[in-house]
């Protein structure tokens, strides 16, 4: 963690520590002098964003000064990775089952499918998906180190 640097040299630390560690850095800002460093970034996280330009700087805008959504975001990211991987499995296996089907490849040994049943069976895999995916909204983002702190304050 890095304070009371001015806007060019917060840059220059990203840029030093994405090539130290080969890695992606976070940066969290809530000032105009945090606008390259939040583009530099690979996650560029705004607090309380007051003008245009930190915004379209930002991929994640926090709209109130409660840094404790960092932690939420932190979980956010942890359960959509599984939610895509999951869905990515689906379509994988849906298609990989249903494309040679529809195709015809199984005629041979009597077995085929019509395309009504086909295009009724993609819009029902692509709706399982979406739905799935929703699921992520019923998920607490809360983790039980974030309770125990608030519980105490």
């Amino acid at each position: 963690m890095f304070g009371e640097t001015d806007a060019e040299n917060k840059m220059v630390i990203i840029k030093q520590i994405k090539m130290k560690v080969n890695k992606e850095a976070m940066m969290i800002g809530d000032g105009l002098n945090d606008i390259l460093s939040l583009q530099e970034a690979g996650v560029g996280i705004s607090i309380n964003a007051k003008s245009e330009l930190n915004l379209m700087a930002s991929d994640v805008v926090i709209l109130n000064e409660n840094l404790w959504k960092i932690g939420y975001l932190f979980n956010l990211m942890k359960y959509s990775r599984r939610f895509i991987i999951a869905n990515l499995i689906w379509a994988f296996a849906y298609n990989i089952i249903m494309a040679p089907l529809a195709a015809g490849v199984f005629y041979s040994f009597d077995i085929q499918i019509s395309p009504i049943v086909s295009s009724a069976a993609m819009s029902g895999s692509s709706l399982f998906v979406v739905l799935f995916s929703n699921f992520l909204r019923c998920i607490n983002l809360e983790s039980r180190e974030m309770k125990e702190v608030m519980e105490n304050i």
